[in-house]
């Protein structure tokens, strides 16, 4: 069985998924309304609006405006639409709109049916209109912005030209003066050939003349008024908020139900004001005087990507609580339930199919929930059980939230992306051309993520779009010269998520994205796909971050190029890694002996890489091995080297995996580019791209981080000839062994020491009080003897207590000066020896 098959309607049917303010024709509306979900998020939305609507039946209000607010996909403008048919309760074939949701018992609520057909009881008109999109007819000045489409379409409502509104009040004027008819069929009559004033009027400017005689002919003005008039079009119109809230009231008290409500749906409302302290206030003043003149009969809807309080926060040095009081019913929409429209919408199944849907998926549901794998802190939905399956069939339950953000993300990062908001583009759309692209593939197929690009290629920034294209031309990523090759279809995927917060783009989200079946072999599948990855980067379309594989732009392949062409050398690459290992006391290079109550410290050169860290003036050394060193990294060679007496020393062999050297050297490269960017820091994008280059550099140095400290418990430690594998042992336990071990060879007389001394012990030998006659007993022999030994080497017989000092204090004793200091003492008070000065 076909896909296409398997569907209750047609998959390619019209379903105009895209929603367009102004396209109102009935075929287009009867599907809107028959084909409408309503959600359980929705049901809620209808009972807030119309629950406020008929509080303005019968009675005065000033809260006349709702503000509803939602990012793209969330099925703001679509609502609007309907309230707008719902409000006039339109009659759409042989039906009134309000019956295409009762009888279908799309509204649950008792409550809200009430309320709906209480609001659509009195006479009620709308004006629907996308305010960009007007306002490109019309002054678009800051000042007067809003007021001046307010105007434009309330005009056109009415009957009037919108475009001008010096003849708009013309025609006003001869509407109220009962000679309107009258002047068209003279100006008709007057005009060369023979043009109705309706089909004339937009071009006004060059039947002035005619305009002119034609009002003077019925008697609406004389010829001297008349050429004031015709002079006065090259005026600016005196916009006025008062003057037109008063003549929509006028309007409104000649309609014959004293209950008539006249309502404007203003559509992106919000991305017209953007952070224009002007529009806000005229916007402000529109709704305000509206309120004031016609008693709550006036409303004003309006949609926003922001909700009231997140636009008028933007916006400082201004109080605008008044408005808030105006839209005192606010309606936030999620998208939560988007799924639920597209399922219902979209991919209702027939019955055998559905069936026969859910036994596969009984049938197979281990092997497609293991396809559908994702490394990350996020949970992506997979399919819940055979009744899920059968209704998202033939796509898989994460692509829904998925694509939302990526269609969220490219609008915020594309200028051509904007359009995506606009209405051209919807998540509805987009997945009926995306199951559409494989309707002739037999059931078992699935719509890969990577997909859904092509229902999005055409509204796509340039910057974008040229590296798609030049990817196709590219001889290397596209040898065989195919019209979509595979790498090309990773490049797309990439690009879908690029600026999606959540996700990372690692080789296996990547393949996740990319499975098409469910028969899909992830093995095979993951070859092919880490082989295009591998080309795209060789080929500058993409790199490999910390997060995985990003997509990048012209701008950034530029950028990305001369980072490439830094010059880190190796040497460079060991200091940092020994500069974070040893400074962050990863290795430790300070030991504390354990067998003498922690009292003795040892402290130890530092070199990577067979360079000194510092000054190397200890005896002992510890010697980090890096991937990037030169030296022979032979373990018989390595046991050699940690022999040599001559040089006591610690080696620390890296395992040689080049994730955290790689890593490295890019920070290091990006570095060296922020620092000195040339002409890329001379234009803005070029300085936000540089900007992301200084987060990514934080984000590597974060990850070799993280890296070296798991390499550095794998290890090799070499002391004393012997190899310390890892194992067991944590990486600090094997060094406090391999250090221990070092000492007790070195400083191999050290053991002499069996009790550490203080002052006070001291102290206690020159006061007589009992001390154990063997404490430190081969220690202090040791030092009497050298003491015979340089005194009848010696001048006089008499030995400089420096130089006891000095020859216990290295190899192979390493006493601290404290207990050399009493061992000398304690064989004064013995009577041992004698002391000239002071000790």
């Amino acid at each position: 069985m076909k896909i296409k098959d398997i569907f209750a309607k047609p998959i390619d049917r019209n379903i105009k998924g895209v929603i367009t303010i102004g396209d109102e024709q009935d075929a287009n509306v009867k599907q809107e309304l028959e084909e409408y979900v309503v959600t359980h998020e929705l049901q809620k939305h209808f009972h807030d609006f119309f629950k406020a609507y008929v509080a303005s039946i019968n009675h005065d209000t000033s809260e006349m405006g709702v503000w509803i607010s939602g990012f793209f996909g969330s099925g703001k403008s679509h609502f609007l639409k309907i309230l707008a048919y719902m409000l006039e309760n339109r009659n759409v074939a042989g039906k009134p709109a309000i019956d295409y949701f009762l009888d279908d018992n799309k509204i649950r609520s008792q409550e809200t049916v009430d309320a709906i057909q209480l609001a659509t009881s009195v006479h009620n008109e709308t004006i629907l209109f996308n305010i960009d999109s007007k306002a490109k007819n019309g002054s678009k000045s800051q000042k007067d912005a809003i007021l001046n489409v307010f105007w434009q379409v309330f005009n056109e409502k009415i009957g009037l030209i919108g475009v001008d509104f010096w003849i708009a009040d013309m025609e006003r004027n001869l509407i109220n003066d009962d000679k309107y008819e009258a002047f068209q069929a003279k100006f008709q009559e007057l005009d060369d050939k023979g043009r109705t004033w309706q089909k004339a009027r937009n071009g006004f400017a060059f039947f002035k003349n005619t305009i002119k005689e034609a009002l003077v002919a019925v008697g609406e003005m004389t010829e001297e008024n008349a050429d004031g008039f015709i002079e006065q079009l090259k005026t600016e119109y005196p916009l006025s908020v008062e003057d037109f809230a008063q003549r929509v009231n006028e309007y409104i008290e000649k309609q014959a139900d004293p209950d008539y409500h006249l309502v404007f749906l203003v559509d992106e409302i919000g991305q017209y004001i953007g952070d224009s302290q002007q529009r806000m206030l005229n916007l402000q003043s529109v709704v305000e005087d509206l309120g004031t003149y016609t008693h709550g009969k006036a409303w004003v809807i309006v949609t926003s990507q922001q909700a009231i309080d997140q636009v008028t926060d933007h916006i400082n040095g201004q109080d605008f609580s008044k408005i808030q009081g105006r839209f005192n019913t606010r309606i936030a929409m999620s998208s939560a339930n988007v799924d639920e429209v597209i399922n219902k919408r979209l991919l209702v199944k027939t019955p055998e199919s559905e069936r026969a849907l859910m036994r596969t998926y009984s049938d197979d549901q281990h092997a497609i929930n293991n396809l559908m794998t994702f490394e990350s802190d996020i949970t992506r939905d997979h399919y819940q059980s055979a009744e899920n399956f059968a209704d998202v069939y033939p796509f898989v339950p994460y692509q829904y939230n998925l694509l939302q953000d990526t269609l969220t993300a490219i609008r915020e990062n594309g200028s051509d992306g904007k359009h995506l908001a606009n209405g051209e583009r919807s998540m509805l759309a987009v997945f009926q051309e995306s199951a559409q692209r494989i309707e002739n593939e037999d059931v078992r197929a699935l719509v890969p993520f990577s997909i859904f690009f092509q229902g999005l290629d055409q509204f796509l920034d340039h910057t974008h779009m040229i590296v798609i294209q030049r990817a196709i031309k590219n001889e290397r990523v596209n040898p065989d010269g195919v019209e979509h090759p595979f790498a090309v279809q990773v490049l797309e995927t990439l690009f879908m998520v690029k600026y999606v917060d959540n996700f990372n783009a690692t080789l296996n989200n990547v393949v996740t994205l990319m499975i098409d079946s469910i028969d899909t072999d992830r093995v095979e599948l993951e070859k092919r796909v880490k082989e295009a990855l591998t080309e795209l980067t060789n080929q500058n379309f993409i790199e490999e971050t910390t997060k995985g594989f990003e997509f990048l732009t012209n701008a950034e392949q530029e950028i990305s190029r001369s980072i490439s062409k830094q010059d880190v050398e190796p040497g460079e690459v060991s200091r940092e890694i020994g500069n974070y290992l040893f400074g962050a006391k990863k290795i430790e290079r300070k030991f504390t002996y354990p067998k003498l109550n922690k009292q003795y410290t040892f402290n130890f050169n530092q070199f990577v890489d067979d360079q000194p860290l510092g000054l190397a003036n200890n005896t002992l050394s510890l010697k980090l091995n890096t991937p990037e060193s030169n030296t022979n990294r032979d373990e018989t060679e390595l046991r050699r080297i940690a022999l040599s007496p001559s040089e006591p020393q610690i080696i620390i062999d890296m395992p040689r995996r080049d994730d955290y050297t790689h890593n490295l050297s890019q920070a290091l490269k990006i570095q060296k580019f922020v620092m000195d960017p040339g002409a890329y820091a001379k234009d803005a994008r070029s300085n936000n791209i540089i900007d992301v280059k200084r987060a990514e550099r934080v984000s590597l140095i974060e990850k070799v981080h993280v890296d070296l400290e798991d390499a550095l418990e794998d290890a090799d430690i070499y002391v004393g000839g012997e190899l310390l594998e890892a194992g067991s042992k944590s990486f600090g336990q094997r060094l406090n062994t391999a250090q221990e071990h070092l000492v007790d060879e070195i400083y191999r007389n050290l053991s002499y020491i069996t009790a550490v001394k203080s002052e006070k012990d001291i102290v206690a030998l020159f006061n007589q009080e009992l001390i154990t006659p063997d404490e430190n007993k081969q220690a202090v022999e040791a030092v009497m003897n050298r003491i015979v030994q340089d005194a009848d080497n010696g001048s006089h017989g008499k030995v400089a207590y420096k130089s006891i000092l000095d020859r216990f204090g290295v190899e192979p004793y390493g006493y601290r000066d404290i207990d050399i200091k009493w061992m000398v003492a304690k064989l004064f008070a013995d009577n041992r020896i004698k002391v000239y000065g002071r000790l």
